[in-house]
């Protein structure tokens, strides 16, 4: 084979190597954050050379690795770094602790509060280090389920306690601002370990959590009855609690009481007291009735 043969086969050969690699889907594996965020908005039909949106995808990038910081953290380290031998053996409350978190199906946020509980077993945690684990799996792509148990095991395996009981409250945009647009829904999930699966344990917890000064509150009213073909008559205190979800606010049930007292029918009392507002009425005692359009008493057990 002559020179003049090798060197056209040696570049024919070079360019079905440059042919099959333009065909190749391009990796995005060279590709900054940026460089991601700038053919997003592409693709979105914007032109991210404009004056607002310049800017955007460094911004997005410092967002984006702040919002998702937990991946980096140790919560087991965060932990045994303020651990403390001390004689107490009750419960350990860090409450309403300020949460935001991304959604990792839509990438939106939700947000909402924490509730954590623990007995200690011979040793308690720093209490800053608590919002501070919050933080650690907050601060990553999550569901609340899985937020939710993942702070009670983190605390469960680094302290060995009792019990480790948490609570989540939260809202989500993904529910909000998009899909069913549900404004005034919340969404709540709850973690028991040890001793909190013990229901006076657990009943401890959720009375300190909401207190009967909160929003969501209860107290004894007796001698008050349900009537209707349904339900039977009782003479018995029944326990409820009353949240208005358009204002949060405490509502007075004084009148409620008193028209009960005198007709012996709650239900006629809670109907004529709260006709046309949007709230929710709870009661402890396994009924459930249906007033007007937007007020129901729920069954929430004993």
């Amino acid at each position: 084979m002559d020179t003049g043969q090798t060197i056209i086969k040696s570049r024919g050969f070079e360019l079905r190597e440059e042919m099959q690699t333009l065909l190749e889907p391009q990796s995005l594996a060279g590709a900054s954050l940026q460089d991601l965020m700038r053919e997003m908005l592409c693709r979105l039909g914007e032109d991210p050379e404009r004056d607002g949106l310049r800017d955007t995808p460094e911004r997005m990038e410092r967002s984006m690795e702040y919002l998702t910081e937990g991946y980096q953290e140790d919560p087991e380290e965060i932990l045994l770094g303020a651990m403390f031998d001390v004689a107490y053996d009750e419960m350990v409350i860090v409450k309403d602790i300020e949460m935001f978190s991304l959604c990792e199906h839509h990438l939106l946020p939700f947000f909402g509060k924490v509730h954590v509980a623990y007995i200690p077993n011979g040793k308690v945690i720093g209490l800053s280090k608590v919002p501070r684990l919050v933080d650690v799996f907050a601060r990553r792509l999550q569901v609340q389920e899985r937020l939710t148990t993942q702070i009670a095991e983190a605390i469960e395996n680094a302290t060995r306690p009792q019990g480790v009981g948490v609570v989540v409250e939260a809202r989500h945009l993904c529910m909000m601002m998009r899909g069913v647009e549900k404004q005034h829904s919340a969404t709540i999930t709850s973690s028991m370990l040890g001793a909190f699966r013990n229901k006076e344990t657990r009943d401890e917890f959720l009375a300190l959590v909401h207190p009967p000064h909160s929003a969501f509150w209860a107290w004894n009213v007796s001698a008050l009855a349900f009537a209707g073909g349904a339900t039977e008559q009782r003479g018995l205190s029944m326990r409820f609690g009353v949240r208005n979800q358009m204002t949060n606010s405490r509502e007075s049930l004084d009148s409620v009481a008193d028209s009960g007292a005198r007709n012996g029918a709650l239900s006629s009392a809670l109907a004529s007291m709260f006709r046309g507002r949007l709230c929710d009425v709870v009661l402890w005692n396994r009924t459930v009735t249906t007033f007007e359009k937007d007020q129901v008493i729920y069954d929430v057990g004993d």
